[in-house]
């Protein structure tokens, strides 16, 4: 009997460091069942583990009871674990292990392109193209045609078929990149755009800052590093610990409003991260393509964004005769629950998808008329 508690608890601390290791390893349905497996067999060895420790020692009541009810705890955070497995949430900075199941889950369909979004074709009449970061990609949003560029898409192909949206927003561009997407796009592809749609945020303008040694208070954030080695393994394995350290937001991060506020305010960065525009709209000119620029204020803070960055690039893009539009007016009457995706994750949500695709298929659909 002495043996097989020995080698009960031996066989629960393998399967304790499996589990906890397997996050690491890349998302796939085998991955997944094996883990699902271990913590079966995890909890089914907990329980005999636990009857044959009765057998053998014969404890008195009262430690029978507490050892029952330790059991019955760690059963049930095992059916937690279990459970958060499948259980996808995203993040705004991306870290936590349900955001890595969403992306997982719903970031699709992919193109040859790179992009998520269906394939280009050649032979379409009229072609606008989307520019942009992870709010035009659709961060937050489960099915591409939720997304904003493809609530044009479907309705504008109401109008005339012969209309093509090509979305080619990644997470994580900036400006410069966003312009080099499209530069490449066209080269590759020969498909020749009519309009030119760049999606701006406030965090368009981070290269710039740093690379004039701005750095802001969340600069080189690092995920669990406040805590020991152990809580961190911990963590960084565990889909429902993982979970629920997630949904605190982080001061470190929150710190980047003061960083980006320098940012604007600084006039040589501003201004030489608006010349980035500035060539995206004279590269369109010179293909005799419209160029127009839609603004996204920060979710949580639509009144500081007004003046932090929104007003000022209003108002340097009218001197330079760019079109914009301040999306900002769709939306700031909604309470914060309905405009972002959720409370870890302050991308625009269904509802302000919805919004800025009927808006923008609206003021299309009049330029398209001209």
């Amino acid at each position: 009997m002495k043996m097989r508690i020995t080698y009960s608890f031996f066989l629960m601390a393998v399967m304790i460091i499996a589990i906890i290791e397997f996050p690491h390893l890349p998302l796939h349905v085998v991955t997944m069942g094996l883990r699902l497996m271990m913590i079966f067999i995890l909890a089914i060895e907990m329980i005999l583990s636990f009857k044959y420790c009765l057998s053998f020692f014969k404890p008195p009541e009262l430690v029978k009871n507490m050892g029952l009810c330790v059991v019955s705890v760690i059963f049930t955070l095992l059916l937690l674990e279990a459970f958060f497995m499948f259980l996808p949430r995203t993040h705004g900075i991306g870290y936590s292990l349900a955001n890595a199941l969403w992306f997982d889950r719903y970031w699709k369909p992919f193109n040859s392109y790179g992009t998520r979004d269906l394939e280009p074709v050649k032979n379409k009449k009229t072609n606008i193209i989307f520019a942009g970061d992870s709010f035009a990609a659709g961060q937050g949003i489960k099915y591409i045609e939720d997304r904003f560029p493809d609530i044009v898409r479907t309705n504008l192909s109401k109008i005339n078929e012969n209309i093509q949206v090509i979305n080619l927003a990644q997470t994580s561009l900036d400006t410069k990149s966003e312009f080099d997407s499209v530069k490449n796009f066209i080269e590759s592809s020969g498909i020749h755009p009519d309009i030119i749609i760049l999606q701006y945020y406030g965090n368009d303008i981070d290269h710039i800052a740093k690379k004039f040694g701005m750095r802001g208070d969340g600069e080189g954030f690092s995920p669990y590093a406040e805590l020991n080695a152990f809580t961190r393994w911990i963590l960084r394995g565990s889909y429902l610990f993982n979970y629920l350290y997630w949904m605190i937001p982080s001061q470190e991060v929150n710190g980047y409003l003061t960083y980006i506020e320098k940012a604007y305010a600084d006039d040589l960065i501003f201004t030489e991260h608006m010349n980035e525009i500035v060539a995206f709209n004279s590269y369109a000119k010179a293909r005799n393509t419209k160029f127009f620029v839609v603004l996204f204020p920060l979710m949580l803070e639509i009144e500081l964004s007004h003046k932090l960055y929104l007003d000022k690039i209003t108002r340097y893009l009218k001197s330079k005769d760019i079109e914009s539009m301040d999306l900002s007016v769709l939306f700031k009457d909604l309470p914060i629950s309905d405009r972002i995706v959720n409370g870890n994750d302050a991308h625009p949500s269904l509802a302000v998808h919805r919004l800025v695709g009927e808006e923008l298929t609206r003021y299309l659909s009049q330029e398209l008329s001209k």
